[in-house]
């Protein structure tokens, strides 16, 4: 009888360390699975650099400035005239005849260029109905007492930005870049008036 017991005691206590055990694992289970799950969570974060990119009303975008440009221009001119006119002759005796005659001839040259490098952040004033953004942007510097100031304005398309949040000004369309200086340097490289002047005869 006693042995009996002491069995039935070995076999109880053996089939309630086997449901713990199988417990356990399962708890070791679903933790390790909530544990990858986060690992994954973390190591995998939504993309980024979507969210750098500008796509919206307020959203700042960088342009890079690269231009450059060069003009020239040539004018010549040439005028001719005659006359002849009769009178007495007492101051011609030998054909009574006056005659004149004038001539002018002119020409001149004109050339210019620059180039401009900058960087000028912009906003995005509008968001087009085709996804395109319209971007304005201002950027002023002032060294010495000389203040340039560079604007920029123009369309552009969302694919066009790279993942730096940078778009270059040629990629910018019906593209409005202006450079402005006011200063002593800016004043030095104005023409003076007499070459204004010819310029603006030039014109004509």
């Amino acid at each position: 009888m006693k042995k009996t017991v002491v069995i039935i005691f070995i076999f109880l206590l053996s089939f309630y360390e086997m449901m713990h055990a199988d417990e356990r694992g399962t708890e070791r289970h679903t933790d390790f699975i909530q544990t990858s799950q986060f690992t994954t969570q973390t190591q995998i974060p939504p993309s980024l650099f979507s969210d750098l990119k500008a796509s919206r009303v307020g959203d700042i975008v960088t342009v890079l400035v690269l231009e450059s440009a060069s003009a020239k221009k040539n004018v010549t001119t040439k005028t001719s005239k005659s006359s002849s006119r009769s009178i007495s002759s007492s101051l011609d005796p030998v054909n009574g005849l006056l005659e004149s005659e004038s001539a002018h001839n002119g020409s001149g040259s004109t050339f210019r260029s620059g180039e401009i490098t900058a960087k000028v952040p912009a906003i995005v004033t509008q968001v087009l109905p085709n996804g395109n953004l319209l971007i304005v942007g201002k950027r002023e510097l002032i060294l010495n007492k000389d203040k340039e100031v560079i604007s920029v304005r123009g369309i552009v398309r969302r694919q066009d930005i790279n993942a730096s949040n940078t778009v270059l000004s040629t990629q910018l369309a019906e593209a409005q870049i202006q450079y402005e200086g006011d200063g002593f340097i800016s004043k030095q490289q104005r023409p003076g008036l007499l070459g204004r002047i010819l310029d603006w005869i030039w014109i004509f």
